[in-house]
């Protein structure tokens, strides 16, 4: 992995987990878990939503796949720290 010296990321990096992302997406594209997705995602109450609750749909959606993704997609993207 290369990194700078504060240990960020480099592009090369990003684009290796941003193609790690696609190839995620597009293998959940077309599995069963993406129907069953769709039918959680279709039972939200779009219709009469503030701020407020958009808000916190969205943190919760994603504070756990920017967890999920942390964990086990690229966990030593932060971790390497250059001397």
């Amino acid at each position: 992995m290369n990194c700078n010296c504060r240990g960020e990321p480099t592009s090369s990096d990003l684009i290796r987990a941003g193609n790690q992302l696609s190839s995620l997406s597009d293998e959940f594209s077309h599995s069963p878990m993406r129907q069953w997705v769709e039918g959680q995602a279709s039972r939200v109450p779009l219709d009469n939503i503030d701020f407020n609750s958009f808000s916190e749909l969205l943190y919760g959606l994603f504070q756990v796949t920017i967890r999920d993704i942390e964990i086990n997609l690229i966990p030593d993207m932060y971790m390497n720290v250059c001397l």
